[in-house]
């Protein structure tokens, strides 16, 4: 195998991790929490990939930019007996075991246009997600024979089942409270969602609930989300209860370890990447769908073991136009 195809294979990989949304979140100071007990390498050409994250700024074109500040999971097919198809995004399903990470709340705001209420005959549109104190503010406008712009505050959780939940406290339309004006039209917060054609958001008397495996384009991702908050301009997110564990002292990675992903027409066993930065930033800025040109930025090495070492440089960079290489 050429090592052309092995950076191919590995960087591919890395974006399995994908999730979400063209805004930068504000750099953060918290620390990952790192466990103790050692993991033990998965050799099995047969077995899970095993994904390992720590600071990376994962984005792409249709999510925007999702900050993970850390993150454990694995990567399987999603047909029974099939494969890892790297040029197939529905191909794969990603699990999230124990992750910390944010989007902000402009691209939580594309991603309720462009995608969860998209749909022809939606009865809520032009919609801005906003911070107000430790709730969420929604504005947009809801349709009922006549068009009505509304205002809706949500407390923001979790129900047991691991998927967020948003519960609405307050509900307006044209500043009105819900009682005067929304009476005269019988309008209730179950009438802003078609259950029919929302993608990932469903009603619960008062709550509307977001399905993170529905809600979020390709590949396929679920989690159960164990806290969610508003912090200042971004959505955070914690999924499980565990520790993040950590294998390399990199300060900034993407790793994957073990399985077999099939990529053009290479098929890679055993998998062993690992992504860093070229340089000594703080966080690995990576896009989904740009990353090739990172790679041919990049220095690429073969380890010891018969790994890929990737050191690519910052997508921002590289789309700026940066030298390749590093120089």
């Amino acid at each position: 195998m050429s090592l052309r195809s092995l950076c191919v294979a590995g960087a591919v990989l890395a974006v399995l991790i994908a999730t979400g949304c063209g805004s930068k979140p504000a750099p953060t100071e918290s620390t990952a929490p790192v466990a103790t007990t050692p993991v033990a390498p998965v050799s099995s050409q047969n077995a899970q990939t095993r994904g390992e994250v720590r600071q990376v700024l994962l984005s792409d074109d249709v999510s925007g930019t999702l900050r993970i500040q850390w993150m454990n999971g694995t990567v399987s097919p999603t047909a029974k007996g099939g494969i890892i198809s790297l040029d197939d995004k529905n191909s794969y399903l990603i699990d999230i075991q124990n992750a910390v990470m944010s989007t902000s709340l402009s691209d939580m705001t594309r991603l309720m246009n462009d995608r969860i209420f998209s749909y022809p005959g939606s009865p809520l549109s032009h919609i801005a997600l906003t911070a107000q104190g430790a709730q969420l503010k929604l504005t947009g406008i809801a349709k009922k024979g006549v068009s009505i712009p509304v205002e809706i505050v949500s407390d923001v959780g979790t129900t047991p089942t691991g998927d967020i939940k948003l519960h609405v406290v307050s509900l307006k339309a044209l500043k009105v409270p819900v009682k005067g004006l929304f009476g005269l039209f019988g309008i209730k917060v179950g009438d802003l969602v078609d259950a029919k054609g929302a993608k990932g958001v469903t009603v619960d008397g008062n709550n509307l609930i977001l399905d993170i495996e529905t809600l979020l384009p390709p590949p396929r991702k679920r989690g159960k989300v164990t806290k969610v908050e508003v912090s200042g301009s971004d959505l955070a997110l914690t999924f499980g209860t565990q520790p993040f564990r950590q294998t390399t002292n990199r300060v900034c990675y993407l790793k994957f370890e073990g399985g077999t992903v099939e990529f053009g027409k290479i098929r890679m066993r055993d998998c062993d990447l690992t992504v860093s930065p070229i340089d000594k930033a703080d966080w690995l800025d990576y896009n989904i769908d740009h990353y090739q040109l990172q790679l041919v930025a990049g220095i690429n090495k073969i380890t010891a073991a018969n790994g890929l070492d990737s050191f690519v440089p910052g997508y921002a960079k590289v789309k700026a136009g940066a030298p390749a290489k590093g120089k």
